[in-house]
């Protein structure tokens, strides 16, 4: 038999304003590489998908980023991937191509991760500012796609000492702002 999880790209790379989705995708990444290790001899075999951009509902009404593949064209790799006996499988190109600049020129990866913290962190406050009493829980993009639409998961104290983390709307769903 053969196992597929689902990861992340920021599973394998960190980006800044989602450590903890970071980590929980670095979790499944590590897991299933181990369970390949482990079950391999039973016969098992393991593969995590890593995507960045697959057009799914995830983008709502706006415009998906250039490099965004399909969902059609994301099962095709990732089975052209399968078939190669892959473990880890980063999509779409775009992703592959952060990840290899992670790892191969990290001062550039770390000039481009720290201006998107910056421009999170001002996206971010400038969302808070419009919400009495909230705190900023996560900013986010999409880093390869060169856009001003920003989306702020923000937390409103509900009672005294308890927290609802909500997203703010757009489309039914979140709140774009620059």
């Amino acid at each position: 038999g053969h196992i597929v999880n689902t990861g992340s790209i920021t599973g394998r790379i960190p980006v800044p304003y989602q450590a903890v989705y970071a980590a929980t995708k670095s979790a499944v990444i590590t897991m299933t590489e181990s369970l390949q290790y482990e079950l391999e001899p039973e016969g098992l075999r393991f593969s995590v998908f890593c995507p960045a951009n697959v057009i799914t509902a995830i983008f709502g009404t706006m415009t998906p980023p250039p490099d965004a593949v399909t969902v059609p064209d994301a099962i095709d790799y990732i089975f052209g991937e399968i078939e190669k006996k892959a473990v880890v499988i980063c999509l779409p190109q775009s992703a592959r191509d952060v990840e290899a600049l992670y790892r191969v020129d990290r001062p550039e990866y770390d000039k481009f991760m720290r201006n998107l913290a910056a421009e999170r962190r001002d996206a971010g406050e400038q969302a808070a500012a419009r919400l009495p009493q909230a705190r900023i829980v996560r900013v986010w993009n999409v880093p390869e796609y060169k856009s001003d639409e920003w989306f702020a998961e923000l937390s409103v104290p509900l009672f005294r000492d308890t927290w609802l983390g909500e997203y703010a709307e757009l489309s039914g769903s979140y709140r774009a702002f620059d």
